[in-house]
């Protein structure tokens, strides 16, 4: 038999189309919907609509910037409640994992420390 075919996926933002793993242009085109869809009570003056418009609009920025969004890092206590329901998949808690050696693991090296 022979060995299984490896596959390495890397994301490149802003792409010319949308792969089957990415879901890069969905997430902008969630916002641009969210935007437009609390757009009109915004214009009425309803205060909390303003905030998640704001909040979408930061958001987009971040996405434009190509940038990971840290939700701890960006937003306040206020904001990271209302952040979460907009269910961003670049809003997620990451993973990251490094495979070392356990003398690397309990004496560190570079990938270990960052």
């Amino acid at each position: 038999m022979g060995k299984s075919p490896r596959a390495l996926y890397i994301h490149i933002p802003f792409c010319d189309h949308i792969c089957i793993y990415c879901d890069f242009y969905k997430m902008i085109a969630s916002i641009d919907k969210q935007k437009a869809r609390i757009l009109k009570a915004v214009k009425s003056g309803d205060k909390d609509a303003k905030v998640e418009y704001e909040l979408l609009e930061r958001i987009e920025k971040l996405l434009a910037d190509a940038s990971f969004i840290n939700v701890d890092k960006e937003f306040d206590e206020e904001e990271k409640e209302i952040v979460k329901r907009f269910q961003l998949m670049t809003t997620k808690p990451v993973i990251y994992a490094a495979n070392v050696s356990e003398t690397d693991l309990a004496t560190g090296n570079a990938y270990v420390n960052s």
